[in-house]
């Protein structure tokens, strides 16, 4: 390759002036490498040919920045399944119960009801309708959490009851 030919390389790669790019290929001894290594020293090269091409500093610097970004989504990401672990946690310990003339019918754990729900899920309306339909007619739901049990909506142990009703209930328990 002629110097003419590598002067112009050297600008078209590193977009320098005829006379930069002659002066480093002369004081490199007309090695076209070494005279980008020492015009990228110098700071002569534009912006553009710069970003492409970095020093080693540059590229640990770069590679310390992605690893960092690494961290951080790796945090997010165990943060985020440590909450989902927490709230499956809180749903198993979690039962719905389902009770009338306060008898229990029933108790699901809120995990398999809620995957009872996504399985149903077009069916969704129609369970609405029915557990609407179902408190009318004296079914009462309640959640509770290992032994402590929230009362059942409308329920509590005197209330339409009176007196007589309530010797009479004792006497058939007997």
């Amino acid at each position: 390759m002629e110097h003419i030919e590598m002067v112009e390389k050297l600008r078209e790669r590193v977009n320098v002036s005829y006379e930069e790019a002659k002066a480093a290929l002369e004081d490199n001894n007309w090695d076209l490498l070494d005279a980008m290594v020492q015009l990228e020293r110098e700071g002569k090269m534009q912006d553009d040919y710069a970003s492409a091409y970095s020093t080693q500093a540059e590229a640990e610097a770069q590679h310390k920045k992605r690893e960092e970004q690494k961290e951080k989504s790796k945090t997010a990401v165990n943060s985020f399944f440590d909450e989902v672990k927490r709230l499956v946690m809180l749903a198993n310990d979690h039962n719905l119960i389902i009770s009338k003339d306060h008898k229990q019918i029933i108790s699901i754990p809120i995990s398999i009801l809620i995957i009872i729900l996504l399985l149903t899920l077009p069916a969704f309306g129609l369970i609405a309708l029915g557990a609407v339909v179902a408190y009318f007619f004296g079914i009462r739901y309640s959640i509770r959490k290992g032994q402590n049990a929230v009362q059942p909506t409308g329920s509590s142990d005197g209330e339409g009851k009176d007196s007589e009703t309530s010797s009479a209930d004792e006497d058939l328990k007997e």
